[in-house]
């Protein structure tokens, strides 16, 4: 049944996981573990395109597959001072990506939606503030 679907997981692309292992994915992606080339991860997160969201009402900006970095209207970026991010913001304020230049995978899940924090955003900031990156 349903148990036994969520218990095999799907990389939390299903839906289904927490920070660590939306931060172990984007780690598996920059040292090679999934089978995905440090190429490939700079093909895929060169920008394709960006401007404003027409659904969401915000910047975006998208490689072939993940977003990009953007600076957001609340100050700050999505993803830290780095232009060599590649990851995926999600519902209510949740966020995953990694920093092919700095070697660094973050994931932040949270446990209730929000459209109009800027937790993640200050997260992010102080994680690079801490390894001196910011």
């Amino acid at each position: 049944g349903s148990l036994v679907a969520l218990r095999a997981g799907g990389g939390f692309g299903d839906g289904v996981g927490n920070a660590r292992s939306v931060s172990a994915f984007y780690a598996a992606v920059l040292d090679g573990r999934a089978g995905i080339s440090r190429r490939s991860v700079d093909t895929f997160r060169a920008r394709q395109c960006s401007g404003q969201d027409p659904i969401l009402g915000a910047p975006s900006s998208f490689g072939l597959g993940w977003q990009c970095n953007v600076d957001l209207p609340t100050g700050g970026r999505r993803f830290g001072p780095s232009d060599a991010v590649f990851g995926h913001g999600g519902a209510g304020g949740q966020l995953g990506f990694g920093d092919a230049d700095n070697d660094i995978a973050v994931g932040f899940v949270r446990s209730h939606l929000s459209h109009a924090s800027t937790l993640p955003t200050q997260l992010v900031e102080a994680t690079y503030a801490a390894l001196g990156l910011s």
